[in-house]
């Protein structure tokens, strides 16, 4: 390259830094990537690639609000894609009332990873379902602090669905793909035993899957206390794996139905069988 032009590259690329370099940022602008075959989305070969295009969306917005436009309602994920096995870009709604924390007065940050569909019991509940789990988090619960880090992971099919009522200023998604276990590798991925336990001293693990073994010994093995975070199931049973119980991690359980209206529906139900006469149910949401 000639003196002259690399002179000129140097100059456009200074020019472009500091966001006056239009023959650059047209050529960035204009750059296409493939698309899924199956999805039609962007695709992104790897995951680095589908985080600088985050980025940049994230940026785009700050420049807006800074310009005076109103702040977007939506936020921006990357998460694999089983089909193409490349990276996708989703965008996701967050929640229009604004959520407080459950905790008041002080208390050491803590780092909080929720796999949320082994919480709900798989991605086919209601959204009511998953505005009254993440209530009964925040106020029953372990609670969130303002300083604490809240991590939600889900498949994108479950990320669209339950991103407009689970939210916050200190959550973050961790997206995975719809297939199996793609919610247990995001929460995987978005968490960094190391790099977190020196931030954080406690941290509680949303999940009774086996998979996350690993992560709670290496954040044990990091002097971070950990704690087991489970749902009660209708039945009254918890979904804990073995390998989880000998970790020596507490539980706290989460009761999202109230058991006091479970017995009298089943005492109604009874009464139907027996008299065949209509008897009120109640609803099964504590």
């Amino acid at each position: 390259m000639k003196l002259k032009d690399l002179n000129e590259a140097e100059r456009n690329l200074s020019l472009s830094r500091r966001g006056s370099g239009r023959r650059s940022d047209r050529r960035i602008l204009q750059h296409k990537v493939p698309t899924c075959p199956e999805t039609g989305h962007d695709r992104y070969a790897r995951r680095e690639q589908a985080q600088d295009a985050v980025k940049g969306l994230r940026f785009r917005e700050a420049r807006r609000v800074q310009a005076g436009a109103r702040a977007a309602e939506l936020g921006w994920y990357s998460y694999p894609c089983d089909c193409c096995k490349g990276w996708h870009v989703a965008r996701l709604e967050s929640p229009r009332s604004a959520q407080t924390s459950g905790v008041t007065g002080f208390r050491e940050p803590a780092l909080h990873g929720l796999d949320l569909e082994n919480l709900l019991g798989g991605s086919n509940a209601s959204v009511e379902d998953a505005e009254q789990l993440w209530k009964t988090y925040r106020q029953q619960g372990p609670g969130v602090g303002p300083d604490d880090l809240v991590i939600v992971a889900g498949s994108i099919r479950s990320a669209e669905k339950f991103s407009s009522v689970i939210g916050g200023p200190n959550v973050r998604w961790a997206v995975g793909s719809n297939g199996p276990d793609g919610a247990d590798a995001a929460l995987l991925r978005a968490i960094d035993p190391r790099r977190h336990s020196k931030k954080f001293r406690v941290a509680y693990i949303g999940s009774g899957d086996h998979i996350f073994t690993d992560v709670v010994r290496q954040l044990q093995s990091n002097h971070v206390k950990v704690r087991l975070v489970v749902t009660e199931r209708e039945d009254g049973t918890q979904s804990l794996a073995g390998v989880l119980r000998r970790t020596g991690a507490p539980r706290i359980l989460i009761r999202i139905r109230s058991r006091e209206i479970a017995r009298r529906n089943v005492e109604a139900i009874r009464l139907i069988a027996r008299t065949h006469r209509r008897v009120h149910v109640e609803p099964a949401a504590a």
